[in-house]
């Protein structure tokens, strides 16, 4: 997998403990980053996992390049995450950033690094950074999910597969309930939404959100991010979602949004 475990390891082998804690490069998000738990040794871990080397796929919504350090921030639909990368000095920049330069237009990165704990705080120091693409972005999602998966012992896990398939099920019987409570909400939001105060380049995005959200269904943002591109800029649409999300008009769940 790009990033993330391949099929071929034996998952018997994160038994020892020892393999565990340098289980390789983990694909993750801003939301398991943020959740990280800090143990007893200042090292962090997730659902009992360790964690250290780490990749995550993102829009860069603020970058600051000083002499010595060059400081980001990276949004990817699940929330935020800062990273910085330390030059070895002011005329020698740090390595991994070479090849790369920011572009305002160009937002969505891979992004690869390591975490640790610095005064009792989460730090995310970046090894290496380059510009990718709208699949990837998904891919990426599809990455974390079977790693995860993989790590906590939920593949080639019965019980665990069975409780997975249980809950797709009681998902299903709760489906029409749940589309008739989000029509209702759906058609008050909207009304609520044209009565207030917003921006000509809001009604845009939420026009476009509910087109492409007939019948319910969410809508993946970077769907609309290109739905857009000829009218509004990318980050300036992300800009507005987490704007909608704010105010109560959005709920954004995994990289997806739908009206509420």
């Amino acid at each position: 997998m790009h990033g993330g475990y391949s099929d071929d390891l034996n998952q018997s082998t994160f038994k020892n403990n020892k393999y565990k804690e340098r289980s390789g490069l983990i694909p993750i998000t801003s939301k398991i980053f943020n959740n990280l738990e800090v143990r007893t040794d200042d090292t962090l871990e997730y659902k009992g996992t360790p964690v250290c080397d780490i990749v995550i796929v993102g829009f860069i919504t603020d970058y600051n390049e000083g002499e010595i350090v060059i400081k980001l921030k990276v949004w990817d639909g699940t929330g935020s995450i800062n990273a910085e990368f330390f030059n070895k000095n002011e005329s020698e920049s740090h390595p991994g950033l070479v090849g790369f330069k920011f572009d305002g237009n160009k937002r969505l990165v891979r992004l690869f690094g390591h975490c640790k704990v610095f005064k009792k705080d989460k730090q995310f120091s970046g090894n290496k950074i380059f510009y990718t693409d709208d699949k990837d972005f998904q891919m990426h999602r599809y990455e974390v999910i079977y790693s995860w998966l993989f790590l906590t012992g939920k593949i080639n896990n019965a019980k665990s597969r069975e409780t997975l398939n249980n809950s797709d099920k009681k998902s299903e019987k709760n489906y029409s309930l749940e589309n008739s409570s989000v029509k209702a909400n759906n058609q008050s939001n909207n009304n609520n939404f044209k009565n207030s105060n917003t921006t000509n380049q809001q009604n845009i995005v939420f026009d476009h959100i509910k087109e492409l959200s007939k019948n319910n269904k969410k809508v993946l943002i970077t769907d609309l991010v290109i739905k857009l591109d000829t009218k509004i800029s990318k980050d300036k649409v992300l800009d507005i979602i987490q704007n909608l999300c704010n105010n109560g008009y959005l709920l954004e769940e995994g990289g997806m949004i739908r009206i509420i």
